[in-house]
């Protein structure tokens, strides 16, 4: 989500990933705080890609352009308000 918005000033409203790091997504955080993430984020499985996207046609590919190394402000964790599980 960083690089998303980094690259655009805003964030994206749908996340593509492959099923393995959608099933992680499941185990990593409560069902509560899952339930938060999907309120922000459209999630959708595509095994082909790790993309976060806008219906103005942005597209970051973590793929492709690979993972940011600074943080926008609020960075993603902020903006979502959740944390992984301690577990």
């Amino acid at each position: 989500m960083d690089g998303f918005r980094l690259r655009y000033g805003r964030w994206p409203t749908r996340y593509r990933a492959p099923s393995l790091i959608m099933n992680d997504l499941r185990i990593l955080f409560t069902e509560r705080d899952f339930l938060t993430l999907t309120s922000k984020i459209k999630l959708l499985v595509d095994d082909g890609r790790l993309v976060a996207e806008d219906d103005d046609g942005g597209m970051y590919s973590y793929c492709d352009e690979g993972f940011p190394d600074h943080h926008p402000q609020p960075n993603a964790e902020d903006w979502f308000g959740v944390r992984p599980k301690s577990d």
